[in-house]
């Protein structure tokens, strides 16, 4: 700080009359101005910086509420297709083991999830059955269909 004094004093020597006097004059001065912006007093934040600052999170905040809420309904939309295909892959499994005749049908292996099935006997060929098996619920855009053959 006693560097930057001198500096400037010296460089603005020039302006006042040379003497001992005005240059005084000018160091004081200076130091007035130094105190004034390294004083304690002035070392708070202004309003306009904590409103800024106050914009910035706020900004920041609203983001990251927003990525939450979208990776939760994310989140919950991939439980559900993840149940359904559960569901659909078991009712293929039963037709897989069942030594009855197989027929289309209907049913609610869950609250909230219908499983329809349709059977197409001598699909691809003969002695052979394809079986498509969907399941959905009530928000889905779109249902999930498994589709397999089978022996018969």
């Amino acid at each position: 700080m006693l560097y930057l004094l001198d500096f400037v004093s010296c460089r603005h020597a020039r302006q006042y009359s040379t003497g001992e006097k005005n240059r005084e004059m000018l160091s004081r001065r200076l130091n007035r101005i130094l105190y004034f912006f390294t004083s304690p007093m002035n070392a708070g934040y202004s309003l306009i910086e904590v409103l800024v600052a106050m914009a910035v999170f706020s900004i920041a905040a609203l983001g990251v509420a927003t990525a939450a809420v979208t990776l939760t309904r994310a989140g919950h939309a991939s439980e559900r297709v993840t149940q359904a295909t559960v569901l659909a892959q078991e009712k293929l499994e039963e037709f897989r083991a069942a030594f009855e005749p197989l027929r289309d049908g209907e049913d609610t292996p869950r609250p909230g999830y219908t499983r329809r099935w349709q059977v197409t006997p001598d699909a691809p060929e003969t002695g052979v059955a394809r079986i498509e098996v969907s399941v959905s619920w009530p928000d889905a855009g779109q249902p999930v269909s498994l589709v397999t053959v089978v022996n018969r």
